[in-house]
């Protein structure tokens, strides 16, 4: 279960800066596997030009067999690559996650407080090192030799990294073999399909690839996606969700361990979900709940998840006063960093300038659609909670979205009782 503490106290405002750094660092990966990806296709798609249509069928299909035959095994070269690529830079997050979180808890502690817990345990923060093993567990699912900690150190084993698996308990290996398999199948249907049909060579490449060509300066991820083909517009989609699910799990990986080394400082954790429409139903409800460790539920709940934790400092306990709340990203800018989910939520449905109720916002109708954004603000204003009830009115306890049937329902009968 949560525990109730002032929203934003004890948390660093850089905790909340440090997600979306994150967010950018993997759209860079993501970006340049894709870019990658698309080249393959894109070399394909040349060869595919190059066949004689004038030469007889025998001739025609042999050059398909072969250029087929070659694509596949160039995407599983890809596939490959990628996964060098990702425990490379998997174990890169890895360090400097753990690193960050290290640093960023010695600079929330005040002088008086560090030199309290070393008089009382010898160091303030304990550091934890990342096994070499670790990434490539994570990646490939094989773990080694069970690293023990050493007295004020604690390591990121590569058995931990075995355990880290994606949302549909697949290993990134698995899911980019799965995914460099589908797009050869993909292209071989598509290419024969069009052949056997008689179809243009020139309206078979642009199902392929768009208006995608190779050699331009490279993309980013929705710049792929618009000019892009079938084929290429699938891979790109499924290269950015597994890139941003792994270097979630990563970095909340490296950032639980070095929280959880650390109990003289911080003995719970805040779930952090992204301010904006995107944000998925689940991590709506869980933006801003405080959990102890081993006991709460951690990111990415989803593919594609965007949320973090954060460690909430025990300043009480050494008889400090938490700083004042700093702030954290929002899609209309910076907010105070004890503004949770609900209350962002709420605080964009329309008002007049003397704050009478007008009806949803935008921001609510993109989220919630129209028709539960006005049930939303209706529940948060008889509630008094400023959106947070509310917003976890319309979860059910599995995560998933309550429909608008069912919400009027239960408050019917809530009303009723």
């Amino acid at each position: 279960m949560p525990t109730q503490v002032s929203a934003g106290e004890g948390v660093p405002s850089v905790f909340y800066r440090n997600a979306i750094d994150l967010n950018r660092f993997s759209n860079g990966i993501a970006r340049k596997l894709a870019q990658e990806n698309v080249n393959v296709i894109i070399r394909a798609v040349e060869q595919l030009k190059k066949i004689d249509e004038s030469k007889g069928p025998s001739y025609k299909a042999a050059r398909l067999r072969a250029l087929i035959k070659q694509t596949k095994k160039t995407l599983s070269t890809w596939q490959e690559k990628s996964v060098d690529v990702m425990i490379k830079d998997l174990e890169s997050v890895a360090k400097v996650q753990a690193g960050f979180v290290e640093d960023q808890l010695k600079k929330a502690l005040p002088a008086g407080m560090q030199k309290q817990i070393v008089e009382e345990i010898g160091y303030s923060v304990k550091s934890v090192a990342v096994s070499p093993g670790f990434a490539k567990a994570v990646v490939t699912n094989t773990p080694t030799k069970f690293n023990l900690g050493e007295l004020g150190r604690f390591n990121l084993t590569a058995k931990q990294g075995s355990e880290v698996l994606l949302p549909n308990g697949e290993t990134v290996s698995k899911a980019f073999r799965g995914l460099a398999t589908k797009q050869a199948n993909q292209f071989n249907q598509i290419v024969r399909t069009g052949l056997l049909s008689g179809e243009p060579t020139p309206d078979i490449v642009r199902q392929l690839v768009g208006n995608l060509e190779f050699g331009e300066e490279a993309k980013t991820i929705k710049q792929l996606n618009m000019a892009g083909g079938e084929i290429t517009k699938m891979a790109t989609n499924q290269i950015n969700t597994i890139v941003r699910t792994s270097v979630n799990q990563v970095s909340n990986a490296a950032s639980q361990s070095v929280y959880k080394a650390n109990k003289e400082v911080t003995e719970e954790y805040k779930y952090v979900s992204t301010l904006d429409s995107r944000t998925s139903t689940r991590c709506r409800s869980l933006d801003g709940q405080v959990f102890k460790y081993d006991e709460g539920p951690l990111p990415p709940q989803h593919f594609g998840c965007r949320s973090t934790t954060v460690a909430v400092i025990n300043y009480k306990k050494w008889g400090f006063t938490p700083p004042p709340a700093g702030k954290r990203a929002s899609v209309g800018g910076p907010v105070p960093a004890n503004t949770t989910y609900g209350k962002w939520l709420y605080d964009k449905r329309l008002t007049t300038a003397e704050g009478r109720y007008l009806g949803p916002g935008p921001e609510q109708i993109e989220a919630l659609g129209k028709t539960k954004a006005i049930y939303f603000n209706r529940l948060a204003a008889r509630k008094g909670s400023n959106g947070d009830k509310a917003i976890r009115k319309l979860v059910r306890e599995d995560g998933t979205e309550k429909t608008l049937k069912q919400i009027v329902a239960e408050n019917k009968l809530r009303e009723a009782k």
